[in-house]
C-alpha cells in the first residue's frame, strides 16, 4: 500500500495506525501490528512534515501531552521544561531544559524516535 506521507503522518497522530490495518486487511483484529507494515516513510519525511504542520504536544493537541498521566508527557514550571514517560503509576525523566527552544527541539527529536521509528 502507498500511502502519501501526509496520509502516514496523520495516522499516527490521530492513533489510527492499528486500526487501518485492520480496515485494509493488513492484519486481523488482535494481531499484532509491527508500524513498518503500513508506514514507509523515513524519519526526515516525518520531520518535515511535522514542521510544516506543527508537532503534537506543543503546536497543537497541547492536552493529549501536558501532564499526562501515561505515556509521553511534559510540563514547564517558570520557564523550564521537564520532558518524561508515565506508565504505570510512575514517571521516568527523559529530559529537562532551561529555554523553550532547546525543549522544542528535544520534543521533536523525542516525538520522531518513538513514532516514526519503525522496522
Amino acid at each position: 500500500m502507498n500511502l502519501s506521507v501526509s496520509k502516514q503522518v496523520d495516522l499516527v497522530i490521530k492513533g489510527e495506525v492499528y486500526d487501518f490495518a485492520v480496515a485494509n486487511g493488513i492484519i486481523a483484529r488482535g494481531e499484532p501490528l509491527r508500524y513498518s507494515r503500513v508506514l514507509t516513510l523515513t524519519k526526515e519525511q516525518a520531520s518535515e512534515e511535522l514542521e510544516r504542520r506543527g508537532y503534537p504536544g506543543i503546536d497543537h493537541q497541547v492536552s493529549q501531552f501536558r501532564d499526562v498521566r501515561d505515556g509521553l508527557g511534559w510540563d514547564e514550571d517558570s520557564g523550564s521544561y521537564r520532558i518524561y514517560f508515565y506508565e504505570r503509576g510512575s514517571d521516568s525523566d527523559i529530559s529537562f531544559h532551561d529555554s523553550e527552544d532547546e525543549f522544542r527541539t528535544a520534543w521533536k527529536d523525542i516525538y520522531i524516535r518513538m513514532y516514526f521509528s519503525h522496522g
